[in-house]
């Protein structure tokens, strides 16, 4: 080529797919399309010129001149190889840019006339102070990215030129031939080189992070194996008690706050050398976490049908409570929340109380918990005790949740009238942060309906009473126990006893005559022991062939309970002098007094 020529005829042209070469450049590249492989032998054979240009689409593999970009790189041919499947190396370099001013299609393969690009003038000074902006961020670049080595920075310094200085550095980094004037393809390098420190800097800080992961997860799997070779030759198990609890904890839902709080804890467990004095309050503050229900909860039965059904098959009377049960479930069915209630049954003992709370957790469908607060003296029962003391426990709400094993259980906080405080300090108070929705807001999740007994409304703490709706539950009246008798107390005490329906009879006159004579009482529970000893009774005459059935008279009462324990006929059945009649009440009951 001669250096003063601005124009060329007839130059074979090849496209290349997704590259460009820039004046200056050295570069191999595969051609295989036969149009492209003829333009090089063309070329060969003539001056050994080629024009390359990229084609607009690198998809498309039979292309028409309109397909090529009218500006490309004048070539030197410096080598072409033969490669198998009618294929060829090329090895070319690039002499300067060049605007194609038509291009043409023979056939055979394409060629050009082709105009020469020269660089725009461009002011000295402007053009030394980009060049060294470009140095700068080429070597902050070159530290980061291992595309550039040592030779190739010293290629690029030693171009003197400013579009050779821009082009070198290009061909380093970036396939931009499309400007001619150097200081605007030094801004295009110094915008580039920009974003791409910075890409490459995050780059490097996300490498840094994730070699170290990896090495802090191989050094720990390492010390893991380790371990475990240890434990294998002292004959111990492989498995410790940490793993155990992360399987189990994996196993288990719960929210995330309160599962970071337990992957903290086994670790710090897992860590503890063996012997620890911190290790039982540890570990047992582990277990229960871990068997706290989160998520786990029963299915609400809100049949009001199967729960009428369920609550008359188990208790006779009782109307008021039951009423107050099937409201509360209709509601709940309407508005399809089951809001918490604290619901206080008052009444003498034995008048079914703890027992209906049982049939109200059936008829729910829901697990019943009873927890009995007779004799509570420290608010530390209620609340737990701290996790520092030795053999800390957690307290009784929280063991009940534990024993329950759902989130919606129903819990009977039994004889809440019987707490008593003391210098330990005062349980009712405890009990009050339970019972109060404003402030067991994080409770509510986890105990749903709450039921509480008493004996005596007049013992239960004012701020207790005042956060629990109040049922009383009266004593039964004689024709009431009579009922309650033949329907569950008999047929309960003969299925303990051992005896068929058809090995008792007790017919219905005697019933009044067993009450008045060897009961005093409100509720039943009386009632149900000397029902208890009847049934034994007749089980001995049975076992030892007295008889083969058993129907009870006044006599047998009388042999199988022994004499009446209370003459309910003395009192006067008419009027004397100086004598009135008084009533006596107590919360176990009341009975009429002859005062002379």
């Amino acid at each position: 080529m001669v250096e003063h020529e601005k124009t060329y005829k007839d130059i074979p042209t090849v496209a290349l797919r997704g590259l460009v070469v820039l004046p200056g450049e050295m570069l191999h590249f595969d051609a295989g399309r036969p149009k492209s492989v003829h333009a090089l032998n063309r070329a060969m054979d003539e001056e050994g010129l080629i024009f390359v240009s990229a084609q607009k689409d690198p998809k498309i593999s039979d292309i028409e001149p309109d397909d090529i970009y009218e500006t490309g790189t004048l070539c030197a041919l410096r080598q072409v190889l033969p490669m198998p499947g009618d294929s060829a190396r090329v090895f070319v370099e690039g002499v300067c840019r060049a605007l194609a001013v038509k291009v043409r299609d023979d056939g055979e393969g394409f060629s050009a006339d082709i105009e020469m690009l020269e660089d725009e003038e461009c002011k000295p000074a402007k053009a030394e102070a980009l060049r060294r902006r470009v140095d700068k961020k080429l070597g902050e670049y070159a530290q980061l990215s291992p595309k550039l080595n040592s030779d190739i920075m010293a290629n690029i310094e030693a171009k003197l030129m400013p579009g050779e200085f821009a082009d070198a550095a290009a061909n380093a980094v970036l396939k931009r031939p499309e400007q001619l004037d150097p200081a605007e393809r030094m801004k295009k390098l110094l915008s580039f080189f920009v974003g791409e420190i910075d890409i490459l800097k995050a780059d490097r800080r996300i490498a840094a992070e994730v070699k170290y992961q990896v090495d802090k997860s191989q050094k720990e799997y390492y010390y893991r194996e380790q371990i475990k070779a240890i434990r294998k030759e002292l004959g111990e198990s492989s498995d410790t008690e940490a793993d155990e609890f992360r399987a189990k904890l994996e196993q288990k839902q719960m929210p995330d706050s309160v599962r970071s709080v337990i992957e903290r804890e086994i670790k710090r467990y897992g860590d503890l050398p063996a012997g620890s004095h911190e290790a039982p309050s540890a570990r047992n503050y582990i277990e229960c976490m871990l068997d706290l229900p989160w998520n786990e909860e029963s299915t609400d039965n809100m049949d009001l049908a199967h729960a009428r059904e369920t609550l008359d098959s188990a208790h006779y009377g009782m109307d008021k409570v039951k009423e107050r049960i099937i409201e509360y479930m209709a509601v709940a069915r309407l508005t399809g929340k089951v809001n918490g209630q604290v619901i206080c049954f008052v009444g003498p003992p034995g008048v079914g109380k703890t027992s209906i709370a049982k049939s109200i957790a059936d008829a729910l469908g829901r697990r019943f918990v009873r927890m009995s607060l007779g004799g509570i003296r420290d608010e530390a029962e209620i609340r737990g005790h701290r996790r520092t003391y030795i053999g800390a426990m957690p307290g009784r709400v929280i063991s009940a949740m534990r024993q329950a094993g759902v989130m919606n259980p129903v819990i009977l906080f039994d004889e809440i009238d019987k707490l008593a405080g003391d210098y330990h300090g005062d349980p009712a108070a405890a009990m009050l942060e339970v019972l109060d929705s404003a402030q067991n807001f994080a409770f509510r999740d986890h105990f749903i309906e709450v039921l509480t007994t008493a004996n005596d409304r007049s013992t239960i703490p004012a701020p207790l009473l005042d956060r629990m709706e109040v049922i009383e539950v009266p004593g039964y009246l004689e024709t009431e126990k009579i009922e309650i008798a033949k329907r569950h107390l008999l047929p309960k005490q003969m299925e303990k006893s051992g005896l068929k329906k058809s090995m008792l009879t007790v017919p219905d006159p005697l019933y009044p005559e067993i009450i008045r004579g060897y009961t005093a009482e409100s509720g039943v529970r009386s009632l149900e022991r000397v029902m208890g000893s009847i049934c034994r009774k007749a089980a001995c005459d049975i076992g030892d062939g007295k008889a083969k059935k058993v129907r009870l008279t006044k006599a047998r009462i009388n042999e199988y309970l022994g004499r009446p324990k209370y003459n309910n006929y003395a009192r006067a059945h008419k009027d004397e002098v100086g004598l009135v009649n008084g009533l006596a009440w107590t919360s176990a009951g009341g009975d009429t007094l002859e005062i002379e």
